[in-house]
């Protein structure tokens, strides 16, 4: 009878029961939480999703902590893809060092810089955040994976918005000048209407009596002397 409980299929069958009742005894490494850390990207350039080759672009990661532990921010890593492999980058852009600690329920702006030298026209970027908490256990955090768009200088010099506000301060001062024109310097050099100017050649060319100019008194007193000299003569 006991040779028939100690068969090799008798124990093999309790070995198993054994490791599925104590499980811990399966796996000896405690498996690790994802941190619940929340991630949003944010481009510094006037179009979404576009970068400017061969100059500084800034791109800001905003972290935040939902997770009731606290973790350091160790580093910001960078890789520049083709569009439909992903398989090896492309670029391999200098990862940004910080030390940083997100408290719980904090938020945080971390600022990454970077000059692409590429062909001009689209490709996959991706930002991959590592963070580590009290423990020394490492995460990584994938802040953005997607296309954008690699663009020349010069087009960002060319900015149409930029132009229109142009025009329209154009516009405001052409208008202001013309104001001031009709309203101003028109009114000062207004000419004169012909009926007025044939009126005052009439009146230049009129006969004018001497004594017109001479005061009404003095009128009167020529007169009184006029009279009395008449009066003389007559006697």
């Amino acid at each position: 009878m006991f040779s028939s409980i100690a068969s090799p299929r008798n124990l093999a069958l309790c070995a198993l029961i054994l490791l599925v009742a104590s499980p811990g005894s399966l796996a000896t490494d405690e498996t690790l939480i994802e941190p619940k850390v929340a991630l949003t990207t944010t481009f510094s350039a006037k179009y979404p999703n576009t970068i400017v080759n061969s100059e500084s672009n800034r791109v800001t990661i905003s972290l935040t902590n939902e997770d009731e532990k606290l973790y350091i921010i160790d580093r910001i890593r960078a890789y520049l893809y083709p569009i439909y492999d992903h398989s090896k980058p492309l670029r391999t852009l200098e990862p940004a060092r910080f030390t940083t600690k997100l408290f719980h329920n904090a938020q945080l702006d971390l600022p990454y810089r970077f000059t692409p030298l590429l062909d001009v026209g689209d490709t996959s970027l991706t930002l991959v955040v590592e963070l580590s908490d009290k423990e020394g256990n490492t995460f990584k955090k994938v802040a953005f994976n997607e296309t954008i768009t690699v663009i020349d200088p010069s087009i960002v010099s060319f900015d149409p918005q930029l132009w229109s506000i142009y025009l329209m301060i154009l516009g405001v001062l052409v208008g202001a000048g013309y104001w001031a024109k009709i309203t101003y310097i028109d009114e000062k050099v207004k000419p004169i209407h012909p009926a007025i100017a044939k009126s005052m050649e009439a009146n230049t060319n009129a006969e004018v009596d001497p004594d017109e100019w001479i005061a009404d008194h003095l009128k009167a007193d020529k007169s009184r002397k006029s009279r009395s000299g008449i009066k003389k003569k007559a006697a």
